[in-house]
């Protein structure tokens, strides 16, 4: 007897009750899952959000990273020319104080040469005011001498 409602298109009330039960359930089940749905969409914009929040935030520590990155090596490269300076400036400063050790000693040396200058130039000028004397003395004999052989008499 079941083909004869079947072949008409029609159910039992209680298949009709049961089905109908059913169809509420799925329907229920149906209300539940778009709503589970529309909370896993919005619950998924909320992460995507995030996601692209904490990928701006990764690309501006990455770029802060990179700065600081270049930062530094600039620092090394400073560093090493402070570095470099500072021995220049403390070569410089030897030689400084060698050259004015140097200095010194060349003064001292000059004060000495100037010294026996003039110890030497008091020497000739006695020499000089003997030989004048000398001169004088010789030219005196010469003339008394030449004045005696002429029979004149000074």
């Amino acid at each position: 007897m079941k083909r004869p409602f079947r072949i008409l298109g029609l159910v039992r009330g209680r298949s009709y009750d049961a089905l109908a039960e059913q169809q509420k359930k799925a329907e229920a089940r149906a209300g539940q899952l778009i709503r589970h749905l529309e909370e896993a969409k919005a619950n998924s914009r909320l992460w995507k959000m995030k996601a692209e929040e904490a990928s701006g935030a990764l690309k501006k520590a990455q770029d802060a990273a990179e700065s600081a990155q270049r930062q530094r090596r600039q620092a090394e490269k400073l560093s090493a020319e402070a570095e470099k300076q500072r021995q220049v400036a403390q070569n410089r400063s030897a030689d400084f104080a060698l050259l004015q050790r140097r200095l010194a000693e060349s003064e001292h040396e000059l004060s000495v040469a100037r010294e026996q200058l003039m110890a030497i130039e008091v020497k000739l000028d006695i020499l000089e005011g003997a030989a004048n004397v000398l001169d004088g003395r010789t030219r005196d004999v010469i003339a008394r001498r030449s004045g005696t052989e002429s029979g004149t008499a000074v």
